[in-house]
């Protein structure tokens, strides 16, 4: 019986390596980049949570005339700074953020809280057409976020809205 060998062998090594190339490019697609903007979504949530907080310092600060005033102290000035600092920046919204600045009493009507509401619209970290539906990931996403504080000087307040 006579055997024909090959002087080749196939190698059993680097097929591997020979596969990593087209799944890298669907494990960036699909896994890095969102975990990119979903990072990038919680410093934005973040962002806009010291924004608001901001705000309701503020406002319980100034009287009513002024809180809710568009150019005023709130709704103004902490928006223009905010935006002009490093976190407004890195959130890079759509539009300028709106704030709605509204009062309610305490108990025994002597005390006042302000209630400030910001509504911000952001674009996503990383555009991703695949996901364009997504808010978040492809589509722009708002946040929403009220938060309520006790004015120290609530007969500010009343004299303000008589």
């Amino acid at each position: 019986m006579i055997r024909l060998t090959s002087k080749r062998r196939k190698r059993s090594t680097g097929s591997a390596l020979s596969e990593f190339g087209p799944a890298f490019i669907f494990l960036l697609l699909f896994l890095l980049f969102p975990i990119i903007n979903m990072l990038g979504l919680g410093l934005t949530y973040f962002s806009c949570n010291v924004l608001n907080d901001l705000q309701v310092r503020q406002a319980c600060l100034v009287s009513a005339q002024e809180a809710q005033d568009p150019n005023g102290p709130v709704c103004g000035v902490v928006v223009n700074d905010w935006l002009s600092s490093g976190l407004g920046q890195y959130v890079n919204p759509i539009e300028r953020p709106t704030t709605v600045v509204s009062y309610k009493n305490g108990a025994g009507n002597q005390d006042v809280y302000v209630i400030v509401t910001t509504k911000v619209q952001c674009r996503p970290f990383v555009d991703m057409p695949m996901f364009a539906g997504i808010p978040g990931l492809g589509a722009p996403m708002d946040f929403t976020i009220s938060k309520e504080g006790y004015c120290e000087n609530p007969r500010v307040f009343n004299q303000s809205n008589q």
